[in-house]
Formats: C-alpha cells, structure tokens, sequence
C-alpha cells in the first residue's frame, strides 16, 4: 500500500527508463529503414538534370543529331 502513495505504479524511474526505451528502438527503426532506403535507391527520372535525360536519349539512338542539338539549345538557353 505504501508503494501506491509514493508515485503509484509508475513512478518517475520507471517512466524514465520506459521512455529511453521507447527512444532506443525508435532510433534502431529509424536507422534501419534510412538505410535499407540508401541500400535499394535507383534513380530516377526526377533525378537527373534535363541535360542528362538528353545525353541519354541521344547515346541510346532515341534521338538524331538534329534534334538533340535543337533540344540542346533550348535547354541551356537562359
């Protein structure tokens, strides 16, 4: 009964010690799921810079020459 009336079932350690728990394996979560997002990213298209998609689209053939010095010029005009 006496253990009621200092702080009831959870007193102030045992709160304490629940939270750095509760942190702990909010850490240990967080950490896993940064990395299993940088072990299994791939880029994407918004990743890249217009320029890039260009190069691309010409060294694969998707494109002439002509079009990809006109595409060119449009993207790097200011």
């Amino acid at each position: 009964m006496n253990h009621m009336m200092e702080g009831g079932f959870w007193s102030a350690g045992m709160f304490l010690g629940a939270f750095v728990w509760l942190l702990f394996i909010g850490l240990v979560l967080f950490l896993v799921f940064y990395l299993l997002g940088k072990l299994f990213h791939t880029d994407s298209p918004k990743d890249k810079s217009s320029i890039a998609i260009l190069n691309e689209r010409y060294a694969k053939g998707e494109i002439n020459r002509q079009e990809y010095e006109e595409k060119k010029q449009v993207l790097t005009r200011k």
